[in-house]
């Protein structure tokens, strides 16, 4: 974290991003949920073409990896879209 000084003087705390910004996160999830719908694929099947459990799909999914890239590309190249 660092601060930065407001307009009227006063500190405020902020985050500066050391992964990828979270809209970036939430596009890629996007990107690789619907994806998976659209071929039909379950989880599973995503999890195991992919050569990862069927929790990392699921955690993925639900914003809970980051950063999100790498994961995508690999889930992205499993259903032959890379």
């Amino acid at each position: 974290m660092t601060e930065r000084r407001n307009w009227f003087g006063s500190a405020e705390v902020t985050r500066i991003p050391t992964q990828e910004p979270p809209n970036d996160t939430e596009d890629l999830v996007r990107l690789v949920t619907l994806t998976r719908e659209e071929e039909g694929w379950t989880q599973a099947r995503l999890a195991e073409a992919a050569g990862v459990p069927e929790i990392e799909v699921a955690r993925f999914e639900a914003l809970q990896v980051v950063p999100a890239k790498p994961l995508a590309m690999r889930f992205l190249e499993a259903m032959g879209r890379v």
